[in-house]
């Protein structure tokens, strides 16, 4: 029981002062809602005598919104379902190592929850982007879409050093080295053509070889291949769109010269893969990547955020679906192994939506009767 949980009340007043960031707006979008918001100023004065803001201020209350929303997601989906504005929630700052995240808690309120120990007079922080790409990529869509530079301790450990090299590393084409060739995968024509060096040998290879074999080639393939199949599947069945994924995977995974296990266009690929595999009614190979999926979390972003509980918990409950089916030999070490996958899940969701949340109560209850 953790008691009663602070509650932060905010109201219209409190948006009025958030940045608007207008002047850092697309300039095609200002003019898009712009025209919009002139519009609808002159539609709302015709059908009201109640005084109205002009079509500016309408303009700069849009782009409130649009720098300081948040997506609200289902308990147990990796997914938003609609919008908010939060303004304490705004008032956090961003980190793409964060110690606080947040949840929906019925209604229109949201939770914020620590996910790590924090000290005191230690700033809290939360994310507003996917913490799972590559940090140019990252730090482009925050510039865009939030209008700020990242200086999180994350994006000022040397690339080298950090888990970061492990989503945009090309394999040294030497086969005796463990090393990461890293190169420029962002910024002018003439920046990406300067070499990459490996991390452990300092081996340089030019970023662009013949045969598309450089190691810039491999990566902005590999993400073009990605986005090719990623349309597809919006139109082919599972069974069809399955092997593209597993050719990707063959073709820039593995070995020397290739992508590490762990680069952003292999790993975007192990979701998709693992959701064609369960429609096919291959669990085992769903199974498989989930576990892998997990596996590169550990490596990159070693924190309990809470897409690991929906993993964890997803993967519990096709483990136990197998263990069901296992020989009565084995039935012991199968359900050994979904206990503490739906202990993990647990833990996770404990952390993330509280001990009292409905998630929570339901995985500690599959996870005792699994005991």
């Amino acid at each position: 029981d953790e008691g009663e949980m602070p509650v932060l009340h905010c109201g219209i007043q409190d948006a009025t002062v958030l940045l608007s960031h207008l002047d850092k707006q697309n300039p095609a979008w200002q003019r898009s809602v712009g025209a919009a918001c002139q519009e609808l100023h002159r539609l709302l004065a015709g059908k009201t005598g109640m005084g109205l803001a002009d079509g500016q201020q309408m303009l700069e209350w849009a782009s409130v919104i649009h720098s300081n929303i948040h997506g609200t997601g289902t308990d147990d989906a990796n997914q938003d379902k609609a919008i908010g504005l939060y303004p304490g929630l705004s008032m956090l700052n961003h980190s793409c190592q964060p110690n606080c995240s947040w949840s929906p808690a019925g209604g229109a309120r949201i939770q914020i929850r620590a996910m790590t120990d924090i000290a005191a007079g230690e700033q809290l922080t939360v994310s507003y982007t996917n913490l799972m790409e590559p940090r140019a990529r990252r730090q482009a869509d925050l510039l865009r879409s939030k209008h700020f530079a990242c200086t999180c301790l994350r994006c000022r450990q040397p690339l080298p050093e950090s888990p970061d090299r492990l989503l945009e590393g090309v394999n040294c084409s030497s086969a005796s080295c463990p090393g990461l060739l890293l190169g420029n995968i962002a910024g002018t024509p003439e920046e990406l053509q300067q070499p990459w060096t490996c991390t452990d040998c300092k081996k340089e290879v030019a970023a662009r070889l013949p045969g598309n074999t450089g190691p810039l080639d491999l990566h902005q393939t590999a993400l073009a291949t990605w986005q090719q199949i990623h349309m597809q599947s919006r139109n082919f069945p599972h069974h069809k769109i399955r092997p593209l994924w597993e050719a990707l995977l063959r073709q820039f995974g593995g070995g020397p010269g290739k992508l590490n296990d762990c680069h952003v266009a292999l790993f975007d690929c192990l979701l998709p893969l693992m959701n064609s595999c369960r429609a096919t009614g291959d669990d085992a190979a769903a199974i498989s990547n989930l576990h892998s999926v997990l596996s590169i979390y550990a490596r990159v972003l070693p924190l309990p955020i809470p897409e690991l509980g929906n993993f964890n918990a997803l993967l519990g409950m096709l483990l136990a679906e197998r263990a069901a089916q296992s020989p009565p030999a084995l039935r012991s070490r199968a359900s050994k192994a979904v206990r503490e996958t739906l202990h993990r899940a647990a833990d996770i969701r404990r952390i993330n939506l509280g001990p009292s949340h409905p998630k929570t109560i339901e995985t500690e209850a599959q996870a005792k009767i699994c005991g």
